[in-house]
């Protein structure tokens, strides 16, 4: 979600390379599971990217009548559409409401669902103040991605962003899950390394990423990986016993290895 949009999903988190305590609530998914999240948050990354860019044609007085409660969902058709506004005083002011159509075609909608609107936003409030309870203040970027469960509950991560100098960074990565109203965490896995790390953009290569405290990758870590997989070469995520590496060939494409970690 790397865009000129600077109202886009921001998070005011700790300084970029003060130190801290390693932070981090269980996380339960087996990787598979990871995998399939990631790749739904990509996608989510994508959209994101695609309709911030547009609405970055709106009117100068529109764009700052929108805050950070503007978001994406997938509608019943099938189509991804996006919200932009303004949450306050438990109502929201809406700006625009995009249905898209395809990449070279977006359209109005005319009609909103209100209680989703203001569950997702409150959802978003409450999701950046628990984040900031274990960060603290800085100004590392996040991006949030939001979607409704089966059961009406709201699930919502923040992710690092690509920050200003193009760097890709990781760290810190949160989830929670609210109910349907966006007001109670019902569940909740908070990672916070003590420091964000990054590498710059814009000069392939291969690449390891520190979580040598941690005997598994974290979501956070596939999902840095997934999403940079064509920025970088090889890309190494270091555990405590053991490397997990993202790769490509032309024969199996982007695969997973995983090796012994060199001591």
């Amino acid at each position: 979600m790397k865009t000129a949009f600077t109202i886009a999903a921001l998070l005011v988190v700790q300084l970029l390379h003060a130190q801290g305590p390693h932070v981090k609530t269980p996380e339960r998914l087996p990787f598979e599971e990871k995998l399939s999240t990631v790749e739904w948050l990509c996608t989510y990354d994508s959209v994101a990217t695609f309709i911030s860019n547009i609405a970055m044609t709106m009117p100068y007085e529109d764009r700052l009548r929108t805050g950070r409660h503007w978001f994406c969902y997938l509608a019943g058709d099938g189509q991804w559409r996006a919200v932009f506004g303004k949450f306050a005083a438990n109502k929201y002011d809406i700006v625009a409401h995009y249905k898209i159509i395809d990449t070279a075609w977006i359209d109005q909608v005319c009609e909103h669902d209100t209680s989703m609107i203001n569950s997702y936003s409150r959802a978003i409030d409450n999701a950046y103040a628990n984040a900031a309870q274990v960060l603290g203040h800085s100004q590392v970027r996040f991006n949030k991605f939001i979607r409704s469960n089966q059961d009406s509950t709201i699930s919502l991560w923040l992710m690092p962003s690509v920050q200003s100098a193009d760097i890709a960074m990781y760290g810190g990565e949160f989830y929670y899950k609210f109910d349907k109203q966006g007001n109670q965490v019902l569940d909740r896995a908070e990672y916070y390394a003590g420091r964000f790390r990054g590498f710059k953009v814009g000069s392939p290569r291969a690449i390891h990423l520190d979580y040598t405290q941690d005997e598994v990758p974290t979501l956070g870590a596939v999902y840095f990986a997934w999403r940079n997989r064509k920025v970088f070469g090889d890309i190494h995520i270091e555990n405590k016993a053991s490397s997990m590496v993202l790769s490509y060939n032309e024969d199996k494409g982007y695969h997973w290895v995983t090796t012994g970690r060199k001591k």
